[in-house]
């Protein structure tokens, strides 16, 4: 099937308000036309007053009805714009209804992969322009066309010989005009993919600057800020130079009309074959009627910019979303979570290949393995994030596509190694909007060894983030996830590296508040911190993709393999370090 254009998806989404942007196109053209009617009363006045015997009162009459025809002309203008606006505002709020539901329906994994910058861009930038373009460019992009061709063809009548010699003016700009444009959607799309760049590398740049400066790498971070501004550059001046002689010769073009009408005319004047009155229509129209070539590249240019936005628009609407199914299940019902001969593939390579594992209720199974071994990926098909392409996973003996998705998510619980606090209450941060009570709150809190804390905040569980100077550090924020995590109360819970960045002190608490929170819990743990898995029901060693050992941690100590290499590379990298690890008094 043949691939929509970006202007026919575009003009696919203006269902239900075609007929309010016809109405707006027909006002503008006729207000774009009315402008005309100065020039033309002043052609008939002038005409009148150049007979041997004027008539003054025609020529008053004439005064009234171009007075008349500037306010019919404003009119006009106002209901274009009040039809296109509303027409566009309801395309816009159409497009983003639209979009906001999609996204709603699909996988988690789509947003781990996705910057927020990219989905910014679209749901707000882009759509935005589209509202501009519906709401101003349409009518005018109309307006620029049919005016010129309304008058064209009156001046048709009045004389035909130098009527065509308009079109010679009008031709060349045109053909210079193509030969601007020739490039121009290949060098939106570059354009468009270094400002994401270079907005995406402003930001890191930016909330990176503590770390950047920690650690002495600000001059190595500011090149990549440099390179992405410079790339940014790069394609701006690429376009610049391509378009600035043909935009130099196209203005040039546009103003030369006169050029053609003063000889041709002043010379059939001199004949007697053309009138003078005429003669001066002809000369000052053709100073006007090109000028909406010129209003007609501006508005190509944003025409241009607008659809490659509609291409991301689109490049969202094409991602499948996730079937849903309708299975519920309670939580006291979930008791396991089953692998079975799971593979799955991104971006067309095998990033896991037959994996097949089960975790029941009460039992702790760990992830270990180098980074890009396949044990984030795992644990996020684990949660449906993704669908697999082979195999599949049960939670009890349902497959994760048939389950509705509302009890998929309230069977799971998450701990991230990124830990996200809402610019919210500490209430708000810790209940995600559900509805528990105080005690609730607090008993959770407690168990995650955070409660002391907020506690202590100038407004205890009703103090915002940032409120008066209040900070939160890196295992603070990692016990507020904890307690998330405790009051949500899921038979399942996935901890990816809730540990690797805490220092002793806050690991000894999270890890007391892990405790609490998987106790009688189905737990899936992803951990560089070796000790902190030792008591886990199994573990499993992750290498390309696939399961490569599984056992106890003394199984697999007592065997020659990579996770004993593991256990002897990580003693020696803690014991270079403060902390000393013990095997015997590690605990989970």
């Amino acid at each position: 099937m043949k691939e929509q254009s970006n202007f026919a998806f575009l003009w696919g989404e203006t269902k239900g308000q075609r007929g309010k942007l016809l109405a707006a196109v027909i006002f503008s053209a006729l207000s774009t036309i009315l402008t005309y009617a100065p020039f033309l009363v002043a052609y008939f006045i002038l005409n009148e007053l150049l007979q041997p015997d004027p008539r003054l009162q025609e020529v008053k009459s004439w005064a009234f009805i171009v007075a008349g025809l500037i306010l019919l002309r404003f009119l006009f203008l106002g209901l274009s714009g009040v039809y296109s606006h509303i027409a566009a505002y309801n395309v816009l709020y159409q497009l983003r209804a639209k979009t906001v539901a999609h996204l709603g329906k699909l996988p988690l994994g789509y947003f781990t992969k996705t910057t927020s910058g990219d989905l910014k861009k679209t749901i707000n930038e882009d759509i935005e322009k589209v509202e501009n373009s519906l709401a101003h460019q349409l009518p005018d992009l109309s307006a620029a066309f049919i005016a010129p061709a309304v008058i064209f063809i009156y001046l048709l009548t009045v004389d035909w010989k130098l009527s065509l010699l308009l079109l010679v003016p009008l031709v060349l700009s045109y053909g210079i005009q193509m030969l601007m444009f020739r490039n121009v959607e290949e060098n939106m799309k570059l354009y468009h993919r270094h400002l994401v760049e270079m907005n995406s590398s402003f930001i890191e740049y930016i909330r990176g600057m503590a770390v950047f400066k920690a650690f002495n790498m600000t001059g190595a971070s500011f090149q990549k800020l440099r390179q992405a501004i410079m790339s940014y550059e790069k394609i701006w001046i690429k376009m610049t130079k391509e378009q600035s002689f043909f935009y130099s010769l196209f203005i040039v073009m546009t103003d030369a009309a006169p050029l053609f009408v003063i000889p041709v005319g002043g010379y059939r004047v001199l004949q007697g074959t053309l009138d003078v009155s005429a003669y001066l229509f002809f000369l000052i129209l053709s100073m006007t009627f090109l000028a909406s070539l010129k209003q007609l590249l501006d508005l190509g240019r944003g025409l241009s910019m607008i659809l490659e936005g509609m291409s991301r628009l689109k490049l969202i609407w094409s991602t499948p979303a996730q079937r849903i199914g309708n299975v519920k299940l309670r939580k006291a019902e979930v008791q396991s979570l089953r692998f079975d001969n799971v593979s799955f593939k991104y971006d067309e390579q095998y990033t896991l290949r037959n994996i097949s594992l089960e975790v029941k209720r009460g039992e702790t199974i760990a992830f270990v393995g180098p980074s890009g071994a396949g044990k984030s990926t795992a644990a996020e098909l684990a949660a449906r994030f993704f669908d697999m392409e082979e195999g599949a996973i049960y939670m009890n003996d349902t497959r994760l596509q048939e389950i509705d998705q509302h009890s998929l998510m309230d069977n799971i619980a998450f701990v991230f190694q990124d830990t996200f606090l809402m610019d919210d209450t500490m209430w708000n941060n810790v209940s995600m909007g559900g509805d528990y009570s105080k005690e609730e709150v607090e008993r959770a809190c407690k168990a995650a060894e955070i409660h002391e804390f907020i506690a202590s905040l100038p407004k205890g569980y009703d103090t915002r983030l940032g409120e008066a100077g209040v900070k939160v550090s890196g295992g603070q924020k990692q016990r507020i996830t904890i307690a998330r995590a405790i009051l949500k109360d899921a038979p399942i819970i996935i901890l990816d590296e809730a540990t690797s960045h805490a220092d002793v002190e806050n690991e000894r608490k999270i890890q007391k508040a892990l405790d609490h929170l998987l106790q009688d819990k189905m737990a899936i743990i992803i951990a560089h911190r070796l000790h902190t898995i030792q008591h886990a029901t199994r573990i499993y060693v992750f290498e390309d993709g696939r399961i490569v050992e599984e056992g106890t941690d003394e199984e697999l100590i007592a065997q020659t393999g990579r996770y004993r290499g593991m256990w002897a590379a990580y003693t020696k990298f803690e014991e270079g370090g403060d902390l000393i690890v013990s095997k015997t008094s590690a605990r989970l």
